[in-house]
């Protein structure tokens, strides 16, 4: 039964549920030694979007607290008696209780349980019939395309409703959830929220057996008491100083400027390179080829001579005789080329100013005309997307570094360019427009079991802003203070060795760049004499350490396969027991099942 605890004797004309005093229902529930907890709010801000209700019970009874009559702070003796409290999804309505100074000492959430239980579980979106044929048990929400074809589809999902579908049957209607800012507390919302605490101690029940199969209770226990640290420094937040960022962001932007100048140049030399001209977009060009008179595009790729650039209408070249009968000069005059990337404005305006010169017309933050232009230079763009399971072009920067040899001087500047673009784009006034009008600190939102291995991620949000990927340079970085009367705390890494202190990375790159790194170097140096190579070792110890070879080294660092090669080889022959341990790890996944992560806690990751 529900029962509402409220003043406002205008919410009682309904047979939804009944009202009880705030006295009997605290009784009730001092009587429980496991509650079930929820909050509706009016957003998801703690400081800006206030609490609307909180809910405690059980299976059996559901009591709702209207928070404009009963304060959450007055149960705070409860909240941090030694009972457990049961919910879900737990990261957020943690941040509202310790709002009101409410620190709860146990707590059991049953969204991080059904993670751990799933972790590693495909994320991919799969049909009705396709989920009934091949029997899948995963929790999953039901979807509809934007795209053709525009039916329902599955997806996986631990959120309440998935989880209530597919471990008890039932099904909660959510639709109330999105009105609820718009209409405030309502009999209907009343009665939503009580259903929200009545099935999670049955959805923890049939967990259970799940967790003491997986042997996983362990792994819930450690998740269960961090959610509580990691709700602490998501409401904690952090303090920009916006001074400090203003004075990056121009920094960051003038050499964004620089780069896009650099590589419009790059545009504009090859262009005039060929005998480019604006006016007529025409070309010449000349190559040495055999004595045959005439040919044609098809036949030229017989002798590989590149034209430059390629005809969208195949033309007919000939060649002309010289004094040597074995050689003859393929000429072409006047060639139409399908070149507009360079453009040229002879007339000019008031606005532009008068200038006719020749000018690059590519946006290079357009994909669509980045994707024509590369192509017209050479570059295969076709990439297979994993995730979409097909082929599509992309012109992402490890795709263009990787065929560096196509245009070395372009390839290069345009790696540069998308890596001061990300910073920019990233790290730039989205930060200042986060910072959070009562507390002044940026609220980042975090996903405690994030990735399919179990890792901390972050991300999403309004903001979408990403507190783990802060670029490392010192600039950036001293833009994060503490305010007067706090101490910002970092974390020095534990000494990896007990005979000293000896930086992992360094060893990395020393073992990596074998041509690089003089093998007189002393190892505790690299750090100051090759800091650029003991960054990238960071990649390669993350590549091989989840079981990737050469090709993942170089499609996520975007550096040709014969250097990659070098890289692994040189990596497995210092470190010998890797490829041992990593062909013993692979025998023992496959005959499992699943990757164990930690034998401790017993974490692990189911493969598809």
């Amino acid at each position: 039964m529900i029962y509402l605890i409220s003043k406002q004797k205008s919410l009682f004309e309904t047979d939804l549920y009944k009202e009880m005093s705030f006295k009997d229902a605290k009784e009730y529930l001092w009587e429980l030694n496991k509650i079930q907890f929820d909050t509706e709010t009016l957003g998801l801000d703690v400081f800006t979007k206030p609490l609307l209700c909180y809910q405690l019970g059980n299976k059996k009874d559901q009591f709702v607290f209207d928070q404009s009559s009963y304060s959450i702070r007055t149960l705070k003796d409860l909240f941090e008696s030694d009972r457990k409290f049961l919910g879900h999804n737990l990261l957020f309505d943690l941040r509202y209780l310790y709002y009101y100074d409410i620190w709860p000492q146990h707590v059991i959430d049953t969204m991080l349980r059904e993670q751990l239980i799933w972790l590693g579980t495909t994320k991919r979106a799969i049909s009705p019939d396709e989920y009934e044929e091949e029997g899948y048990k995963f929790p999953y929400l039901i979807k509809k395309r934007k795209q053709a074809p525009f039916d329902d589809y599955y997806e996986f999902s631990c959120s309440l409703q998935a989880v209530g579908r597919n471990r008890l049957n039932i099904e909660l209607d959510k639709s109330v959830r999105g009105k609820i800012s718009k209409v405030g507390l309502t009999p209907q919302v009343i009665e939503y929220a009580g259903n929200d605490v009545k099935w999670l101690e049955d959805i923890e029940d049939s967990q259970q057996i799940d967790i003491d199969r997986e042997n996983l209770q362990k792994a819930c226990d450690l998740e269960n008491e961090f959610v509580k640290v990691l709700a602490y420094i998501a409401f904690c937040g952090a303090k920009l100083d916006e001074e400090k960022w203003d004075m990056k962001m121009a920094k960051d932007n003038s050499k964004l400027n620089a780069s896009i100048s650099v590589l419009n140049k790059i545009v504009l030399d090859y262009f005039f390179s060929h005998n480019g001209n604006i006016n007529k977009k025409t070309i010449s060009v000349e190559h040495v080829v055999d004595t045959q008179w005439i040919h044609d595009e098809e036949e030229l790729k017989k002798y590989n001579i590149k034209l430059y650039p390629i005809s969208k209408k195949p033309k007919r070249y000939y060649t002309r005789k010289s004094d040597n009968d074995a050689v003859g000069i393929l000429y072409c005059e006047e060639i139409e080329i399908p070149y507009p990337f360079v453009n040229q404005n002879l007339q000019g305006d008031i606005f532009e100013g008068f200038n006719t010169e020749p000018y690059c017309s590519l946006n290079w933050k357009s994909s669509k005309q980045l994707i024509p232009f590369f192509e017209t230079m050479g570059f295969n763009v076709e990439i297979f997307d994993k995730k979409e399971k097909k082929k599509k072009k992309s012109v992402a920067a490890e795709v263009i570094k990787s065929q560096e040899y196509v245009f070395p001087e372009l390839a290069t500047a345009y790696a540069k360019f998308k890596k001061v673009e990300k910073v920019c784009d990233s790290f730039g006034e989205n930060w200042i427009k986060a910072i959070n009008p009562v507390t002044h600190r940026i609220h980042a939102d975090f996903h405690q079991l994030g990735t399919t291995t179990g890792r901390l991620s972050s991300g999403g949000g309004d903001a979408g802003l990403n507190m783990q990927q802060i670029p490392r340079d010192s600039e950036t970085r001293a833009c994060f203070v503490s305010e007067e009367g706090n101490v910002w705390i970092s974390e020095a890494l534990l000494e990896l060795y007990t005979t000293g202190c000896r930086d992992m990375h360094n060893l990395v790159a020393y073992m990596s760049y074998k041509k690089q790194i003089p093998r007189d170097t002393n190892i505790a140096d690299i750090k100051t004499l090759y800091p650029d190579l003991r960054q990238s070792a960071k990649g390669i110890e993350f590549a091989i350490g989840y079981a990737g070879n050469a090709d993942t080294i170089a499609e996520n660092s975007g550096i040709p396969k014969e250097e990659a090669i070098e890289i692994y080889n040189s990596y497995m022959e210092g470190f010998p027991g890797v490829k041992k341990y990593q062909d013993y790890c692979k025998k023992e996944v496959i005959d499992k099942g699943y990757i164990l992560m930690n034998p401790v806690t017993g974490h692990r990751a189911h493969l598809e």
